[in-house]
């Protein structure tokens, strides 16, 4: 990069085009939003969206990437029917078969992007990539073409190209996903590593996982790693836009315990083991609050907690549209945070517990280690005896109150501008 003021771009199209409200898409929409607000002498962040023709388009305000007034009401109350269908449906077959949440997403974005052509409101005026001189693709690459045919665009142009590894959670473990989702993100990440001069991994775990996948690209890109951040959301961003705002009702009993699990209902979240737990011990002494959309290979878990919320009325509760302050509203009323996971690249929902000081009981893989360290009690991802066990004991960590040592979004955001303008 040559010197004088450092502009970048915040590529986060995927979020911004979609509907999703899963951990990647709130962590592009904090990081173009904290990004932009960050104050250093010199240095601007831009977060865009690819608009038709590759144009780049500035996002006004990030935090409300594909819920704000940018986009025609017709979207939003039409991708919503779209995903509402898909949840009822879900569990047909044929439906199964042939869409899933992202398709039906993307199908959402594509009308969503036509109605905002054919409106009369002001779509931001395009900005081109020649002045700048760095883009930070922070959003879901491997979902669409667009980001990297940007990135080709952008090194073909001068600028140093970086992205954010979530994680290779697909080429890891592609046991837990659909074949076409595991091909898709290894090609998308052949490709981005052809253009890319920088990796941003969110945690140690992740990035040594990088290394572990590509040895020969980490030996050439430099491989950093940044800290995210949690806030207590002020703002219910994703439901603004909706007539009915959802609010959480599931009020626990006087002298019970609450537990909380979060995460789209797909089978590396472990919602199985989590279940079997509350049908042994949980429903004589603890409610369980789930929530998460429904994602992908889940057709047996979601037909299970639609029974169970009828076998455990008031007592089993799925929230398949809680917002980021509806979850929120769910975890401050929670005596424990459960996250059984059996892999993961972060694990936000386990620093959101400890922001709001909820006990948790993790399941005992490396990157859980190494975010929550002695502060997290940990369990067999594979016993339901040993998530009973853990649960019992966070009565011993009660009234802690917040965790230290944790970034706010800002904080967190105003740490990484520092590294990213270091990369000359």
């Amino acid at each position: 990069m040559h010197g004088g003021d450092l502009k970048f771009l915040i590529d986060i199209t995927d979020t911004s085009r979609g509907n999703v409200n899963t951990g990647i898409q709130r962590v592009a929409r904090q990081l173009g939003a904290g990004l932009s607000s960050v104050d250093l002498p010199g240095i601007q962040f831009v977060p865009i969206e690819i608009g038709t023709k590759m144009k780049l388009q500035p996002i006004r305000s990030a935090l409300e990437a594909s819920f704000s007034n940018d986009y025609d009401p017709r979207f939003t109350n039409f991708g919503e029917v779209l995903r509402r269908t898909w949840v009822r449906c879900s569990s047909s077959p044929v439906v199964g078969k042939f869409f899933t949440l992202r398709s039906i997403s993307n199908l959402g974005a594509r009308f969503g992007l036509w109605f905002r052509i054919k409106s009369d409101k002001s779509v931001p005026e395009s900005v081109p990539i020649t002045d700048f001189n760095y883009l930070l693709i922070a959003d879901a690459f491997w979902n669409h073409y667009d980001s990297i045919n940007l990135a080709k665009k952008a090194r073909r142009n001068g600028l140093r190209v970086g992205f954010i590894c979530f994680d290779l959670l697909p080429i890891e473990h592609p046991e837990f996903f659909d074949n076409d989702l595991v091909l898709k993100f290894k090609n998308s990440y052949s490709e981005i590593l052809t253009f890319a001069d920088d990796v941003w991994a969110i945690s140690e775990s992740t990035a040594e996982s990088f290394r572990r996948a590509f040895p020969i690209e980490s030996a050439v890109l430099k491989v950093n790693v940044f800290k995210l951040g949690s806030d207590v959301p002020k703002n219910d961003f994703v439901n603004q836009n909706k007539e009915n705002a959802y609010a959480p009702q599931h009020v626990t009993d006087a002298g019970r315990e609450k537990a909380i699990m979060v995460g789209t209902i797909e089978p590396r979240k472990n919602h199985d083991i989590v279940l079997d737990w509350f049908e042994r011990f949980g429903f004589e002494f603890c409610d369980l609050d789930v929530v998460g959309r429904p994602g992908w290979k889940s057709k047996e878990v979601l037909s299970r907690m639609r029974a169970m919320e009828e076998r455990y009325p008031g007592k089993f509760v799925w929230h398949d549209d809680a917002s980021d302050n509806d979850l929120h509203q769910i975890a401050k009323s929670s005596t424990v945070g459960i996250i059984a996971s059996h892999a993961e690249g972060f694990g936000l929902p386990l620093v959101e517990f400890m922001n709001l000081g909820i006990p948790v009981v993790a399941s005992d893989i490396p990157i859980f280690r190494e975010i929550g360290k002695n502060s997290v009690i940990y369990f067999d991802k594979s016993s339901s005896d040993s998530l009973n066990e853990a649960i019992l004991e966070t009565k011993t960590l009660k009234n802690k109150g917040a965790f230290e040592g944790l970034l706010t979004w800002q904080e967190a955001c105003e740490v990484l501008a520092v590294q990213l303008a270091s990369q000359r």
